[in-house]
Parts: C-alpha cells; sequence; structure tokens
C-alpha cells in the first residue's frame, strides 16, 4: 500500500519535480538549477560565498559562456510562463555573478505592469525606464543606479506604471537606451513580464541574444511547458534555455528538490 500510494501521488502530480520531468516534456537545452537560498539578503551571490546557491550561480554563469559557443550572449532575457518562478532574484543574482567575476553589467527592470526589481532590492531612485522612454530629455545616465556593494553592477528600475506598458517598450526610445548599452555594459540583463501572460518580452525580442526561461520546483505545472515548446519550436525568441529554480541540497544523495524561496 505505500508504494502505491507513492506511485498514484507521483502520477497525479501535475507540477515539475525534478530534471526529468523537464526532459520528459520539452527539448529546451536547460542551463542549470538553482539551489534553495535561505539568506534573507536577494543577493546570494559575494565574492567568499560557497554557499549552493552561490556556486550553482557561478555555474550558470560557466554555462552561459560556454553554451553560447563564441556566438553573442551580451543582452539577456529573463522571463517565465507565471508570476513567482524567481525572474528577479535569477536577473539580480545572474548579474552579480558575472560583475563579481570582472564583468560590466547591467540589470532592467522591464516589467512595467508589477515592478519588482528595485523594490526587492531595497533602492530608492528618482527615475526608471518609463520615465526615460516618455521623456525625450533623460539622458541614461539619469535612470542608471550603480550598486552600493558590488562593483560593475547597475540597475534601471521601472518608473512609474504606465497605463501603456505594451505601446511604450515599442518605443525608439527603448532602441536607443539598448543601443548606449551595448556600447558600455558586458552584459545587460532584462528582467520581464511573465511570457506567458503578456506579450512585453516578445516586443523586446529583437534586443535578445539569449533568453532564460524560468521553471521552479513544485510550482510550475506541467502543462505550462506548452509555452515554451511553442516558443521554441517556432522561433519566437533567440537562444531559449531553461533554469530550474528552487533546488534543495540533499545531504545524504546530493541535489534534491524542495522548499520555496519565495523571491
Amino acid at each position: 500500500m505505500p508504494f502505491l500510494w507513492i506511485f498514484v501521488k507521483v502520477k497525479l502530480n501535475t507540477r515539475i519535480l525534478n530534471t526529468t520531468d523537464i526532459e520528459d516534456l520539452t527539448d529546451t537545452v536547460m542551463l542549470g538549477s538553482i539551489a534553495n537560498s535561505k539568506q534573507k539578503d536577494v543577493i546570494v551571490v559575494s565574492e567568499n560565498n560557497v554557499t549552493p546557491a552561490a556556486e550553482l550561480f557561478r555555474l550558470l554563469r560557466y554555462n552561459l559562456k560556454f553554451i553560447s559557443q563564441g556566438k553573442p550572449n551580451q543582452v539577456v532575457m529573463v522571463t517565465s510562463g507565471k508570476p513567482g518562478e524567481g525572474k528577479t532574484f535569477v536577473s539580480v543574482n545572474l548579474g552579480a555573478s558575472l560583475a563579481i567575476s570582472g564583468k560590466k553589467v547591467v540589470v532592467l527592470g522591464f516589467d512595467l505592469r508589477d515592478p519588482k526589481l528595485m523594490k526587492v532590492m531595497g533602492i530608492t531612485y528618482t527615475y526608471g525606464l518609463s520615465d526615460f522612454i516618455v521623456d525625450p530629455k533623460l539622458l541614461v545616465d539619469d535612470v542608471l543606479v550603480p550598486s552600493k556593494d558590488i562593483p560593475n553592477l547597475s540597475f534601471i528600475g521601472s518608473g512609474p506604471i504606465p497605463p501603456n506598458p505594451g505601446e511604450l517598450i515599442l518605443s525608439n526610445r527603448v532602441e536607443h537606451l539598448m543601443e548606449y548599452l551595448k556600447e558600455v555594459y558586458d552584459y545587460i540583463i532584462i528582467d520581464t513580464p511573465p511570457i506567458g501572460k503578456v506579450a512585453d518580452a516578445f516586443s523586446l525580442s529583437r534586443y535578445v541574444d539569449a533568453t532564460l526561461y524560468m521553471v521552479r520546483y513544485n510550482y510550475t505545472n506541467k502543462n505550462e511547458l506548452r509555452v515554451i515548446n511553442d516558443i521554441t519550436q517556432n522561433k519566437k525568441l533567440n537562444q531559449v534555455m531553461i533554469v530550474f529554480n528552487d533546488v534543495k541540497l540533499d545531504k545524504s544523495s546530493g541535489y534534491g528538490y524542495g522548499e520555496k524561496q519565495g523571491k
């Protein structure tokens, strides 16, 4: 009976529980996994931090460079199928990991509908992306906020929530911004709204070299991977790769899967 119960429970579970679930449901390349973090700070990556979460972000950084095989991957979009899968958490920490390695990095909070980047970072700022897009007098330097803790890392917040975020993203001011940032930064990381809810990420796709699609343990539903299959099969985004979030380290047998990060 216990074995039968476990079998039925596994069969009836509709959520992603391990990498095998992902591999069975999609042919999309898996870039790596991110460990569950019990740290209160949003940034879990630092120069001397050797926690599982920090180490896996270093591995993610390495894999990103390795898998590109010499192709440009300067602009990296981080997206997901729905809210809560860890886009902002991964955007910030991947940016921090790249910056610590000596690269100049900027993270853009391009979720103009539900801004979270600067809020979770505890950063106050005057102007953001929506301000820059609607006010031609603003310079890129007016919206850039350097990190106080990590050299080479900067942020640009979303700004006030506009009534027309979809239209703003299509503005030629976004093109001007991206061209400027490409000249100054080694990596541009774009934190976008969930791709399964709105089309904003697709509007930014022409600027993007690589796309990281977040899947979260025991949160992402299996049927939601149909979205990423459609994206990869129809080539709607460039170089799509999956990042499996919320991995828990099992001391007895290596990596296991568990608790939610809540970030």
